[in-house]
């Protein structure tokens, strides 16, 4: 599963691939979707990687998973990899009152600058 660290739901849109520890042999590569992937032929006692090589817009890249297969009794091994927001839900930009203010201060810098420029031509001419 590739999943949202903080909602732990499904994460489509990360790039990930499965190679074998021992070999570097890639067993897998795959898009992830809003469901678990599924991967058959695993080796009982091999150790695996997953890896993000690209993660979902707008998530940093995940730390790899090594994951060993122990299916004895025909259990399901289940790997979650978590990425985390670039942008928490706190540094979001609000909105209301404070809609527009980046445009207030371009303008401000425009004014200043118009008004900078005046004076140094008025010196010249004078």
């Amino acid at each position: 599963s590739k999943v949202d660290a903080t909602t732990g739901e499904e994460l489509p849109g990360a790039k990930l691939t499965v190679q074998e520890k021992e070999s570097g042999e890639v067993v897998e590569s795959w898009t992830s979707t809003d469901k678990p992937h599924v991967i058959k032929g695993l080796h009982q006692g091999k150790t695996y990687i997953l890896t993000e090589d690209l993660a979902p817009l707008g998530y940093t890249l995940a730390q790899d998973v090594e994951f060993t297969v122990d299916n004895k009794h025909g259990i399901v091994n289940k790997v979650a990899m978590k990425n985390e927001l670039m942008i928490t839900p706190t540094q979001l930009p609000t909105t209301g009152e404070s809609k527009g203010t980046g445009s207030a201060y371009i303008l401000a810098i425009i004014g200043i600058t118009l008004l900078l420029m005046g004076y140094g031509a008025r010196r010249i001419w004078l």
